[in-house]
């Protein structure tokens, strides 16, 4: 068969077409990409791919020794009216191998293997003539498995008739009653497929790219025939993290950065300390030249690049909170354009608006945020750790990229952006989340997160003060998205949630995977005076609901009640960019309950500021 190109964009082969996953080609084939085993990268490849500056990020996935490596970058040209293929690609396999014929409903397996015209399959039975469509249905387990449906086995409840790979002898069709059947026309037996369930499991492939089969002997393992369209196939597992200082303060331009670049120059230069002399002076006089630097220079970046990376691998870092919240709020004036964390601190002026517009009215307002940041240039690494199937469950049941996590490096990308992060008064906080209402209601919501199906959420520490938070950033994405002009699904949040640790805030931003970043939009809308009037916004906003009073009143609803007053209405966004899966969200913590004893978030401000409120 010839060979198909499909562009795949960066971003969605650490999501929804990653490895595992389910996606079209050029000719709407149905394919699956194979795990990074089967991406073959040279040694060579794997420097050039490698995402530099980001230890502090494998330190806290406990992977401090393995890469991360973006996918290749192949791309096509037209070479004399042809297309030429240019740099490294990623395999596919054309998945599911089963077709159907649209006249006679007959079973055809793989139609591929003989036929140079992939645009065009023709059903091989001569009365028909018909073309060929992928059937529609997969096999899935709890396990992670992808397999062809065994139809033979499914329409026979004995081995009384053989199966015939290279033979046609199996039809589809639809009963009377709208049932799904498959008949066999050598024996005349047939089934419901979606009401049989396989048994026979050790004739399941684990993946689809995978040439042997798997027996599976838990006592909990589950096998499913679903739609390829089921959400249920795939559920990709990733985590984002923002590069922050000291990482993030390499001069793009400067001497660690082109040694960071070079293929063999790190590896090299950590080779002179026990090479013989003459190597050790041939190895530092080819990069003093490559650099044109003196040899103190040149070896004075090595052990600073050395030294960054050997903390970074005895390091503990369990969150990454508070490093990033400490990198928002501490402010750093000498920033190098080239950095990949540039912030602009607009505290100061935030606090003055009150004087410089001549109106105390807004300094309830102005009293809600201890610290307003732009974050003017971001790099955030998004990196892709697995994926369910059926729905995530628990950690071991988990496909890794490469199986059986044999390979020493994850797939990831690099994205660039800008965003505005906000953080609130401890004081108030503190305060606020003491009061009986609020202990109450949070209570309540926290004794459902046990129902919870998604495991990834069971172990977050929910708090009144997530929640708030949580609520805020939603109300936040939608007023940018009609103030900025940017798309909720293209923003994303982080959420800053600890009393422990003194962390409350909210980072708002866009990201894409171009190192030129975004339009400017956010950072405009971050200026004090713009600012005060999304702020105000907000707070209306979280008042009213065209769904109130049903909304407001809402004793509990999404995935285990873990919403009250919150719906489409009001508080949902796009699942791209919640982390939460718009669950963790309740207007009535801003907009408050006289009849359960919550205040409205601006009462108690002004209340508190008056002395009414003691911390």
């Amino acid at each position: 068969m010839k060979d198909i190109y499909s562009q795949i964009r960066f971003s969605h082969l650490t999501s929804f077409s990653g490895t595992g996953s389910l996606l079209r080609d050029v000719y709407d084939n149905l394919v699956t990409i194979p795990d990074i085993r089967k991406w073959d990268l040279s040694e060579y490849e794997r420097i050039k791919y490698s995402i530099k500056n980001v230890n502090r990020v494998k330190c806290y996935l406990g992977i401090p020794h393995k890469q991360l490596l973006k996918p290749p970058d192949a791309r096509i040209e037209i070479n004399d009216g042809k297309e030429v293929l240019i740099g490294k690609t990623l395999s596919a396999v054309i998945f599911p191998k089963w077709t159907k014929c649209n006249k006679c409903k007959l079973l055809h397996y793989n139609p591929w293997k003989n036929q140079e015209d992939v645009e065009i399959l023709k059903c091989k039975n001569p009365k028909c003539n018909g073309r060929l469509q992928q059937v529609s249905w997969v096999l899935i387990s709890n396990y992670g498995h992808l397999s062809e449906v065994p139809w033979h086995f499914i329409a026979h409840d004995n081995n009384q008739c053989r199966q015939e790979l290279e033979n046609n002898y199996l039809i589809i069709s639809e009963s009377v009653n709208g049932k799904t059947i498959i008949k066999c026309q050598k024996c005349n037996a047939e089934k419901n497929i979606l009401n049989k369930k396989p048994i026979d499991v050790n004739k399941i492939k684990f993946q689809p790219w995978e040439s042997d089969f798997y027996p599976a002997t838990r006592e909990d393992f589950e096998t499913y025939i679903v739609s390829v369209s089921d959400p249920r196939i795939y559920s990709p597992v990733k985590q984002r993290a923002i590069v922050i200082p000291p990482e993030s303060r390499n001069n793009k331009s400067g001497l660690k950065e082109k040694i960071l670049n070079e293929t063999e120059c790190f590896s090299e230069l950590a080779r002179i300390e026990t090479a013989p002399p003459l190597r050790r002076e041939s190895i530092i006089c080819k990069y003093t030249k490559k650099f044109n630097c003196t040899e103190e220079q040149l070896l004075r970046a090595y052990h600073e690049i050395k030294e960054i990376n050997e903390v970074m691998e005895d390091c503990n870092l369990p969150d990454l909170s508070d490093d990033e919240y400490k990198a928002f709020t501490t402010e750093i004036i000498d920033f190098d354009e080239t950095e990949d964390f540039i912030t602009s601190h607009k505290t100061s002026e935030w606090k003055n608006l009150p004087n410089k517009l001549s109106d105390s009215d807004f300094s309830l307002y102005i009293n809600i945020i201890d610290k307003l940041v732009i974050a003017q240039r971001l790099r955030v690494i998004e990196i892709f750790k697995g994926f369910f199937r059926i729905k995530q469950q628990e950690p071991h049941k988990m496909v890794k990229p490469d199986i059986d996590d044999s390979e020493n490096w994850l797939p990831a990308i690099e994205l660039y952006g800008e965003g505005i992060f906000i953080s609130f008064p401890e004081g108030i906080l503190r305060a606020w989340e003491s009061l009986d209402g609020i202990v109450k209601r949070t209570n309540e919501i926290s004794l459902r997160v046990k129902d919870l199906e998604d495991s990834s959420f069971k172990d977050l520490n929910l708090s009144s003060r997530f929640i708030f938070l949580h609520t805020f950033a939603h109300l936040l994405i939608k007023e940018l998205e009609n103030s900025a002009g940017y798309p909720a699904a293209s923003l994303k949040e982080r959420i800053f949630s600890s009393s422990s640790s003194n962390l409350a805030g909210v980072l708002i931003y866009v990201a894409v995977p171009d190192i030129v970043g975004t339009l400017g939009g956010i950072i405009e809308k971050g200026e004090p005076e713009e600012f005060l009037s999304i702020l105000i916004n907000i707070f209306n906003k979280a008042e009213w609901c065209s769904n109130d009073p049903i909304c407001a009143e809402s004793e509990g609803h999404g995935p285990a009640n873990l919403n009250r007053a919150a719906c489409n209405s009001c508080l949902y966004i796009p699942e791209t960019a919640c982390d939460y899966n718009n669950i963790f969200l309740d207007r009535v913590y801003i907009k408050g309950d006289k009849q359960k004893g919550i205040p409205q978030f601006l009462e108690f401000i002004k209340e508190y500021f008056n002395g009414r409120k003691k911390v």
